[in-house]
């Protein structure tokens, strides 16, 4: 059976430094050229991007041509695309952005030119912020005009300074809902209320938690008290959205969004059934799991170990595949994990810190901004 797809970083030399990179001090290393042999037929679809930049690969159209299905490429844009591989691919992302404060060598104007030659093979893919997401609807009209599309992603924040850019709320929508118009006192007044042996805020609290609780969610209070202000910018985010779903229809292009909430209830991995082959042949069930790192999510640093599940290297398909079954029956149904951002105990959990959660998972997709729709990757 094939894979679905099967993400390729053919090289981790990158001519751009962007500030939400997980990938910028890795090795400079170029996939062997053999992989792609070996790799020939084993998806639907190829998708050639990872912590490099693939056009600056030696060759590639040559190599890619091997793979057979369909081919998507993600490039920064500050590299030429010539005609033979607008021909060649299926879909072309073009990393852009509304401006390069993130992207220390990106040009703005030239990288909009690609979409010129792309037209309906085009994809713009923007990192949205707090800074630039007002801007989004103006500049799309610039790409739409040429037929292209659009791929919206929220952060996966490297550190705290990113994390306070981004306008998204980890928690589930359904329980900011239920309490956006209460007191944070609450929480004080229901243990007071306690102490006394009763109390209308108590009884209050009690009957929230039931009606949480009732629909299959937990909650964190503390966090949606806490941050009401980033609540709001994802409320906001949710709204110039809808301006650009808008646009889209108008000009009848591909609009991929991002949710701007998680919902613990309609988690999904958009990996399941792939694999993200790194350059130097390592395996992995994701890019997010491919190599080891630090990201800062729910408020929380947290350490991911990295998961390599074999190596093209000295592995053949079928040995990688049964290493990865297990993992592979788990994301199937994301409600095996964990959703921690409505967990009041998330942030000092020792298991949210590390790789691995309290379901026993290592790894855990416990905080995959993936698997809710809060980021977005060419994979789904």
């Amino acid at each position: 059976m094939k894979f679905d797809k099967i993400q390729i970083e053919t090289t981790t030399f990158c001519n751009l430094e962007c500030g939400y990179c997980h990938g910028r001090n890795l090795p400079v290393i170029d996939i062997a050229e053999e992989l792609f042999e070996k790799m020939a037929g084993l998806a639907k679809e190829y998708v050639l991007y990872g912590y490099g930049e693939p056009l600056l690969y030696p060759n590639l159209i040559r190599r890619a041509e091997i793979l057979g299905g369909d081919i998507v490429i993600s490039t920064n844009g500050m590299v030429e695309i010539d005609r033979h591989t607008v021909e060649l691919a299926d879909r072309i992302g073009v990393s852009v952005d509304v401006d390069d404060r993130y992207r220390k060598g990106l040009i703005v104007d030239s990288a909009l030119k690609k979409f010129e030659l792309l037209g309906e093979k085009g994809l713009a893919q923007i990192v949205v912020t707090k800074s630039n997401v007002h801007k989004l609807p103006e500049f799309f009209e610039k790409v739409a005009q040429y037929g292209s599309g659009l791929l919206a992603t929220n952060v996966v924040a490297p550190n705290p300074e990113i994390y306070n850019e981004a306008v998204y709320f980890e928690g589930s929508k359904r329980n900011v809902e239920f309490v956006m118009d209460l007191d944070e006192k609450i929480l004080v007044e229901a243990i007071r209320d306690c102490s006394r042996g009763g109390g209308r805020a108590l009884t209050l609290y009690r009957s929230l938690l039931s009606e949480v609780y009732s629909q299959g969610y937990s909650i964190n209070l503390i966090s949606i008290f806490e941050f009401r202000d980033r609540i709001r910018r994802a409320i906001e985010a949710e709204s110039v959205f809808e301006r650009i779903e808008e646009i889209a229809r108008d000009y009848g292009v591909e609009l991929i969004a991002p949710k701007f909430f998680g919902d613990s209830k309609s988690r999904e991995c958009p990996y399941k059934n792939s694999i993200f082959v790194r350059a130097d042949g390592a395996v992995s069930s994701c890019m997010s799991f491919a190599y080891a790192h630090r990201e800062y999510v729910n408020a929380h640093w947290k350490r991911i170990a990295g998961y390599e599940v074999g190596n093209l290297n000295v592995q053949d398909i079928d040995e990688i595949k049964e290493n990865l079954a297990e993992f592979e029956r788990l994301r199937e149904d994301m409600e095996n994990f964990p959703w921690c951002a409505d967990c009041p105990y998330v942030r000092g959990c020792w298991f949210a810190e590390r790789d691995l959660d309290c379901y026993a998972n290592q790894p855990s997709c416990s905080e995959c901004l993936y698997s809710s729709g809060i980021a977005k990757c060419l994979l789904g």
